[in-house]
């Protein structure tokens, strides 16, 4: 867990214009990690960015976001054992539960990349076809609370 902490701001790693923020372990009640501090500037450009991104994923189609949902949930797993590590130490959640948050985040985003979402017929009739069509609405901006922070960012 001794990374340099970063923010990803249009793919691009930077540091917290307001420097860095102490990660208190709960259990001893001392910093074990520093995250990054970033600005309101920042928050603006990563919204925009994200903005951007959206332009083009709306436009993929369901296989290549069902792709990366599978991506991101083989990652997720590939990285478990250092994911509940960090879980345990930021919220003092047992390790054992810490593995079924990590778990519970790879079972929902596979779930999430399995969903069919076909057209459905409402209405259809001479003069009159209503259709629903499921698509990305846009950028989501969460602050997850503290009890389940991986399985709600998913």
């Amino acid at each position: 867990m001794n990374k340099t902490p970063s923010l990803v701001i249009d793919g691009r790693k930077v540091a917290g214009d307001r420097g860095t923020l102490p990660v208190i372990d709960p259990a001893l009640g001392e910093a074990f990690a520093e995250c990054p501090n970033a600005s309101p500037a920042q928050l603006d450009e990563a919204v925009a960015a994200a903005g951007r991104a959206f332009a083009l994923w709306q436009h993929s189609s369901c296989e290549e976001r069902r792709a990366l949902l599978e991506a991101i949930a083989a990652r997720i797993e590939q990285n478990a054992p250092e994911l509940a590590e960090i879980i345990v130490r930021e919220q003092g959640k047992p390790l054992a539960l810490a593995h079924v948050e990590v778990g519970g985040a790879v079972a929902w985003t596979r779930a999430t990349a399995a969903l069919e979402l076909p057209v459905e017929l409402i209405e259809d009739r001479p003069g009159k076809r209503i259709e629903l069509h499921r698509r990305p609405l846009g950028v989501v901006g969460s602050i997850t609370p503290w009890n389940w922070p991986l399985m709600i960012a998913v």
